[in-house]
C-alpha cells in the first residue's frame, strides 16, 4: 500500500470516530457559589434541566465550586471552572457572578439572585448586558422601597425595620443605596 493510500485509509477510518466522539460530548455546568453546599437556587436549576431530560452523568455534568462562606477563594475557583472548560457557570449571588466576570468574558455566566447587575458593574443595562452575564435579580434599590411601602400599607405605625444580609453579599454601593431608599421610604 502505497503512503497516500495508507493515510486515505486511516483518515476514513478516524473520522466517523472522531465525528462520534464528538456527538457524545457531556455539556459541563460550572457551579460557583459562596455556600457550603449548592443552595436551593442552583438545586432548582438542575430540576428544570432534569425535567427537560438533562440526566446527570448521561448528558449532563455539573462541576461544583464552593467557597464555604470564603468570598475570597471565589477568584480562585471560578478561574478553575474555567480552566476546567465548562460551557456555561451559574454563579450564585454577586461575589460568586464577579469572580466569574474577573474569570472569563467567553464563558456564558448565569447569575442567580444579582442585587443590582447595573450599580454593581456586572452589566451596562438590564435590556441588553453586552456581556457574557445574564440572569435574575430580585433586589435592586428601586425594588425597595415598593417593598417597605406594601410594609407600610400593612403596618402604618411602623417606624424601623431591621434586615440581615451577609457583607460580602452584594457590593457596598448597592447596599449603601437599598439603605438609603428604605430609609426615605419609611419616613414618609
Amino acid at each position: 500500500m502505497r503512503r497516500r493510500e495508507f493515510l486515505a485509509a486511516v483518515a476514513a477510518t478516524a473520522w466517523p470516530c472522531a465525528l462520534g466522539a464528538q456527538a457524545r460530548r457531556v455539556p459541563i455546568v460550572g457551579v460557583l457559589t459562596n455556600t457550603s453546599i449548592a443552595d436551593i437556587r442552583v438545586s432548582l436549576i438542575a430540576e428544570t434541566l432534569r425535567a427537560r431530560g438533562y440526566a446527570e452523568g448521561q448528558n449532563i455534568r455539573y462541576e461544583f465550586r464552593l467557597s464555604e462562606g470564603r468570598t475570597e477563594r471565589l477568584p480562585d475557583l471560578a478561574t478553575e471552572l474555567v480552566s476546567l472548560g465548562v460551557d456555561v457557570i451559574v454563579a450564585a449571588a454577586t461575589p460568586a457572578i464577579k469572580a466569574a466576570q474577573q474569570a472569563t468574558t467567553i464563558i456564558p455566566i448565569v447569575g442567580i439572585a444579582m442585587a443590582d447587575p447595573v450599580r454593581d458593574g456586572l452589566v451596562r443595562n438590564y435590556a441588553a448586558p453586552e456581556a457574557n452575564i445574564t440572569g435574575n435579580t430580585f433586589l435592586g434599590p428601586e425594588l425597595v422601597p415598593k417593598r417597605l411601602g406594601y410594609l407600610k400599607e400593612l403596618l402604618p405605625t411602623i417606624s424601623r425595620v431591621h434586615v440581615l444580609w451577609h457583607p460580602d453579599a452584594y457590593a457596598k454601593q448597592t447596599m449603601d443605596d437599598m439603605v438609603l431608599a428604605a430609609s426615605t421610604r419609611l419616613r414618609r
